[in-house]
C-alpha cells in the first residue's frame, strides 16, 4: 500500500507506481509485480540519507513521512484508500524522477496551469496537481519532472487509467474538484449495539480542503456496511482485494453484523461418533503433562488442545474429567504469568510489544516473535486457553497476575484504546 498505490519509502524518496496489469480472471486477481515502481519522489535540497527522514505521525489507516534538511521539507501523508499520492513541500525544489526501464512518452500541461499529465512507457498516465505554488512550473531534466525553483505547497499525483466501462472523463473531472482537498488518516472508534452489531466510525482527518470534497476509496467489505454513503460509481481502481470505488465525504458510517461466538460446535455431535470421542478423550487426557513451556507458539498449540479437550468434554458430559483437564490447564499456564518460562514475556520499548525476550537476537527463535512474527496466533492460543480456564473458573481471573497478563497479550494484537500508548 497505501491501496490503490504500492509505496516504499527510502532514504532516495518516496517510491511508488500504480499496477496496470491486474487482471480477474473469475477467481482471482493477478498482479505483475515484475518492474514494481515507477516513480520516485524527493526534494533536490534534501541530501538523501536516512537521518533525513522519519515518521511524524500516524494511525490504523495513514502514517506521514517528513524529509528534511535545515530550512527544506517534504512530507508524504502515505493514506489508505487515497487515490492521490500526496506530497507538501516547504522551501524544497520538487524532484518526480522514472525508475528504469520506465521511460516517458508524452508530458504535457494542462490549459490552466495547475496540473500536468505524464503518460509512461507502461501504459500508466498520471496527473500531477500543483496546488498553491501558482509561481512554480514542472519541466522534464533527462528521466526527471523537476521544479523551476524551491516551492512551498503540495503536489498530488494521481493514476487516470480507466479501468471500467465507466466515462473516464467524469473520474478526472472528479478527481480534479478534490484535489486541493486531502487527509493524514483517520479518527476510528465503534461502539457495540444491543441487537449484536457494531457501528465503525472513520473520521478522516483533514489536512487541507473542504471535507465534502475529501475523495477516498471503499473496498468491497467496506460497501457492504456503509451506512447512507456519497459513493461516486465513475471512480474506480482494480485492487488486490477487488474494486476500490470512490467516495466523498469525511466521516464514514459502518453498520457491522457481529459474529455468534461461543465455546462449542454449532451443530449436536452425531450420536454414533460419541463412544470412539471418549476413547480418545480418555487417551489423550492420559497424555498431557505440564512442563516448562519453551516458547510462546509450540506451547501456545499445546495448552490449546488441552483447553479445547475441556469443552469436548463438557459437550460429551464427561464432568469427571472436567476438574482434572482444568487443574492440567492452570498448571500449565502458570510459567507464563509467574515468569518461569524459558521463553521470557518481556516488553520492547523499540516498536512497543510483548515479545519473547529470549529470542530477541535471532529473526528465526521463537517463529520471529521478537521480531513481531505471527503474534496473532501465536498469542491466540493462550488467549484461548485463559478464556476457556476462566470460563469453568471465573475466580481465576482474579488470582495474582492472571488478569494483568492476559491483558497484555491482547493488548498486544489488538489494543482498543488508543489511551494506551504501550502498543
Amino acid at each position: 500500500g497505501p491501496y490503490p498505490y504500492l509505496a516504499a519509502v527510502l532514504d532516495t524518496g518516496v517510491q511508488f507506481t500504480w499496477p496496470k496489469d491486474r487482471k480477474v480472471d473469475g477467481s482471482a486477481v493477478h498482479h505483475d509485480w515484475s518492474n514494481l515502481y515507477a516513480l520516485t519522489v524527493y526534494a533536490n535540497e534534501i541530501p538523501q540519507v536516512t537521518s533525513n527522514r522519519k515518521v511524524i505521525a500516524y494511525d490504523e489507516i495513514g502514517v506521514t513521512i517528513k524529509y528534511s534538511s535545515g530550512s527544506a521539507a517534504m512530507t508524504s501523508y502515505l493514506v489508505q484508500g487515497s487515490p492521490y499520492m500526496t506530497f507538501t513541500f516547504q522551501q524544497a525544489t520538487p524532484n518526480i524522477t522514472l525508475i528504469s526501464p520506465t521511460t516517458f512518452t508524452n508530458f504535457s500541461r494542462t490549459s490552466d496551469g495547475s496540473s500536468y499529465k505524464v503518460k509512461m512507457s507502461s501504459g500508466v498516465t498520471y496527473k500531477i496537481y500543483v496546488l498553491g505554488g501558482a509561481s512554480l512550473q514542472l519541466s522534464t531534466v533527462s528521466t526527471s519532472i523537476v521544479g523551476s525553483a524551491p516551492f512551498t505547497g503540495t503536489i498530488r499525483i494521481a493514476s487516470i487509467n480507466q479501468q471500467t466501462n465507466q466515462s473516464w472523463s467524469d473520474t478526472e473531472s472528479l478527481l480534479d474538484t478534490s484535489a486541493s482537498t486531502y487527509a493524514s488518516g483517520a479518527d476510528i472508534s465503534y461502539s457495540v449495539n444491543t441487537d449484536n452489531t457494531a457501528t465503525l466510525i472513520f473520521a478522516w482527518k483533514i489536512v487541507a480542503g473542504a471535507a465534502a470534497n475529501l475523495l477516498q476509496l471503499t473496498w468491497p467489505h467496506h460497501r457492504v456496511s456503509l451506512q447512507r454513503p456519497n459513493m461516486v460509481q465513475h471512480v474506480q481502481y482494480l485492487g488486490v482485494r477487488g474494486y476500490q470505488i470512490g467516495i466523498l465525504g469525511n466521516i464514514w458510517t459502518m453498520k457491522l453484523n457481529l459474529p455468534e461466538v461461543d465455546f462449542y460446535a454449532p451443530r449436536a455431535l452425531d450420536t454414533s461418533c460419541i463412544q470412539m470421542l471418549n476413547q480418545y478423550l480418555n487417551y489423550d487426557v492420559s497424555q498431557v503433562s505440564p512442563g516448562i513451556p519453551g516458547d510462546f507458539y509450540f506451547n501456545g498449540k499445546s495448552i490449546a488442545r488441552t483447553a479445547r479437550m475441556l469443552t469436548i468434554a463438557d459437550e460429551l458430559g464427561r464432568t469427571d474429567l472436567i476438574p482434572t483437564i482444568l487443574a492440567l490447564l492452570k498448571q500449565s499456564f502458570a510459567p507464563w504469568v509467574n515468569g518461569s518460562t524459558k521463553a521470557t514475556p518481556s516488553y520492547e520499548t523499540l516498536w512497543g510489544g510483548l515479545v519473547d525476550g529470549s529470542a530477541l537476537n535471532s529473526v528465526d527463535a521463537d517463529f520471529g516473535n521478537a521480531f513481531y512474527q505471527d503474534h496473532h496466533f501465536h498469542y491466540g492460543y493462550h488467549l484461548y486457553t485463559a478464556a476457556v480456564i476462566a470460563k469453568y473458573d471465573p475466580s481465576w481471573l482474579t488470582h495474582g497476575r492472571n488478569k494483568a497478563y492476559v491483558d497484555e497479550l491482547a493488548r498486544d494484537i489488538g489494543n482498543p484504546s488508543v489511551l494506551v500508548h504501550y502498543y
